[in-house]
């Protein structure tokens, strides 16, 4: 059965998500096994990091810069890439997160990750990449 989104069904899921939000979580991101949205703190992002580079020096992930984003949801700052597998058919067709951005939608194919900090999307994105 496919999945459907809305995006006011999106921006309260988010919205959900953030007032829940814990003491050390520093990534946020939907989790496509359990359809929401979920965070992780630095202990689990460098986890997960150690895998994408892995994944990236075998040639199977991309983070392109020009996905970067800067937006705004529900007034606060975030920062976000986008992972991509190298088989687009791999991709999810649509991140939820992107539609819960103030001033409109970001549709891309592939995994939005969001961070409040863009210091923490940098080195994420440096790290992964493996760039100095």
């Amino acid at each position: 059965m496919p999945t459907f989104f809305t995006r006011k069904n999106e921006v309260n899921k988010f919205r959900q998500l953030m007032l829940t939000r814990e003491k050390g979580e520093m990534v946020y991101y939907h989790h496509y096994a359990s359809q929401q949205y979920t965070a992780g703190t630095k202990t689990e992002w460098e986890v997960e990091m150690r895998r994408f580079r892995k994944e990236r020096k075998e040639g199977t992930l991309n983070i392109n810069p020009n996905n970067h984003r800067n937006p705004k949801i529900k007034g606060k700052q975030f920062y976000t890439f986008v992972l991509q597998d190298t088989d687009m058919d791999k991709n999810p067709k649509l991140d939820p997160v992107g539609m819960v951005f103030d001033g409109g939608c970001f549709l891309v194919s592939g995994f939005i990750y969001l961070f409040r900090k863009e210091a923490n999307r940098d080195a994420s994105y440096k790290y992964i990449m493996g760039l100095k």
